[in-house]
């Protein structure tokens, strides 16, 4: 999945994201930039889409390594859990052979 996550595609991403956030606040009815163009209004206009895009892209890419995280963790759990189960069986074993043995 590394290819998937180069860097010029994750921008590219971030940047589409913040022209579709950008669209979305100016259909909310935030004023675009371009009529009342101010150094304050350039900020909240251009860069809070921008900077939102990139809290996504990275949230996007967190939530996929904890989902690997947690299917790692399952797996280890499950062998984990073979593992003690086979060792029971060991015990079991041995013991009901030990307490044959006693019998006769």
């Amino acid at each position: 999945l590394l290819p998937l996550w180069t860097p010029y595609l994750k921008v590219l991403f971030v940047l589409v994201f913040a022209l579709i956030m950008h669209m979305r606040l100016v259909a909310m009815g935030m004023p675009p930039a371009w009529p009342n163009f101010t150094v304050w209004a350039w900020p909240a206009d251009v860069l809070s889409p921008l900077i939102l895009a990139w809290i996504n892209a990275i949230t996007v890419r967190e939530m996929f390594l904890i989902t690997e995280a947690l299917a790692a963790e399952s797996k280890a759990h499950q062998r984990a859990k073979g593992e003690v189960e086979a060792a029971h069986q060991k015990d079991r074993h041995f013991f009901a052979v030990l307490s044959h043995e006693m019998r006769t």
